[in-house]
């Protein structure tokens, strides 16, 4: 039991391990791919802002500096004028973060300046607009001064669904629009996230867990399975043996009483295993030639509890026990060890019991000589056994009789080789 609840207790560390891994990794790749997401909005987004940029650009320009009020007041520095002309500009005009008159730069020349309107740039991670001014009819243009309108682009992004400080201008980063180059600040995980991950993970761990168990499974019912018996072999070979002959047995039967896939591997394993409760048995009582003493007899009827007490600590065949547990009941309830009768012995207990009874009647033992198929089969049917089985062993007994004899060539050939 230590050894199980061990297991038990590696199993649940195993499973924990998994989880938060699995749920680690589920968040990263929901940050990652919320974060791919919403770079390709960010580029998506390029084209937008340039055309929103521009348009509040084209506003500011022909609304306020295409006018010959202005272009006076420029050329005469009525600062009044302009600055209130520029207050005017902020308050109305929510995308304007400042606004500036300036001298105008050597590199919009005043020649250039007859070409374009206005110019949209950028530096440092600033974007502007130099507006250059016209009168009413944009005949004349002021040569020496310009409007500098730095353009505030975080309402604009906000605008496009970009909020909470998730997308940031900066001067250093990816490249955007008009210079400018943007970094992710922050990307978001909603309780969507979180769950899908907590689910992933549940899943993941249920898998690895499903995977080790099938793993474990087919090992115990299978090279496992025959280790053990082969481990088994080495204290008894006859026992050993024996099981063998009465597992192929009970699987025939089983097979010709139409029984499922499953079924029959559950019933040859535990035709396998039956016995194996007797290497708690003295060797002295298992080979002795004379009568049993009750208190021999007492001991030998431990078996099947021992059987079933080792299965037991392996959990991948712990549909063994009742089968194994009950294969020495019989119908009229003199059986052993819970005495029961009839229909509550286990179906494949009551088979195990037909096949197990026929091959030691029909086998050398330490205290007797083998009994003839016909006789075992007649001994038989005055047992408290089931007759349904029973009759199945005496219409095909030739075919069962060259299948065991086959069965056990096969063994002591097997046991040949190794000696050799």
């Amino acid at each position: 039991m230590r050894m199980l609840k061990k297991a038990d207790r590696l199993a649940i560390y195993r499973g924990f391990i998994i989880f938060f891994l699995s749920f680690a990794l589920s968040l990263c790749g929901f940050y990652y791919l919320n974060r791919a997401r919403l770079v390709e909005s960010v580029d998506t987004s390029g084209r937008y802002v340039e055309l929103s940029v521009n348009l509040i650009a084209d506003k500011l320009s022909s609304g306020y500096f295409q006018w010959t009020a202005f272009y006076t007041a420029v050329l005469k520095n009525d600062t009044e004028f302009i600055e209130e002309f520029f207050q005017e500009i902020l308050d109305g005009t929510p995308y304007v973060k400042d606004i500036e008159l300036i001298d105008r730069p050597e590199w919009f020349s005043e020649r250039e300046s007859e070409k374009e309107i206005y110019r949209i740039s950028s530096k440092e991670g600033v974007l502007y607009v130099l507006f250059n001014i016209y009168d009413d009819f944009l005949e004349v243009v002021a040569p020496e001064k310009v409007v500098k309108a730095i353009i505030d682009v975080a309402p604009i992004l906000t605008g496009y669904g970009f909020d909470g400080g998730a997308v940031e201008l900066s001067n250093t980063g990816s490249p955007y629009v008009y210079g400018l180059n943007y970094r992710i600040v922050k990307v978001r995980l909603g309780l969507i996230h979180y769950f899908s991950a907590f689910v992933i993970s549940l899943l993941v761990v249920l898998a690895v867990e499903f995977l080790i168990a099938s793993q474990m499974y087919h090992h115990y019912h299978g090279s496992g399975l025959e280790n053990i018996v082969a481990l088994f072999e080495q204290r008894d070979a006859y026992t050993a043996n024996h099981s063998r002959k009465v597992a192929t047995l009970a699987t025939y039967i089983g097979k010709k009483c139409g029984l499922k896939r499953r079924d029959l591997r559950v019933l040859k394993n535990a035709a396998l295993l039956h016995d194996i409760g007797k290497i708690s048995v003295p060797e002295s009582i298992l080979n002795k030639k004379g009568k049993l003493s009750d208190e021999e007899f007492e001991v030998i009827k431990k078996h099947p509890v021992i059987s079933a007490n080792v299965i037991e600590n392996i959990s991948q065949l712990k549909e063994l026990i009742p089968v194994v547990l009950y294969h020495h009941e019989r119908l009229d309830g003199s059986g052993y060890p819970a005495g029961l009768k009839n229909d509550e012995i286990p179906l494949l207990s009551r088979i195990l019991a037909v096949a197990d009874v026929f091959d030691a009647l029909t086998s050398d033992r330490a205290y007797r000589s083998a009994l003839d198929p016909e006789v075992a089969i007649k001994v038989m049917k005055n047992m408290p056994i089931d007759r349904f089985f029973l009759m199945i062993i005496e219409e095909n007994l030739y075919e069962i009789v060259e299948i065991l004899k086959f069965e056990g060539e096969r063994k002591d050939y097997g046991k040949r080789r190794v000696s050799a």
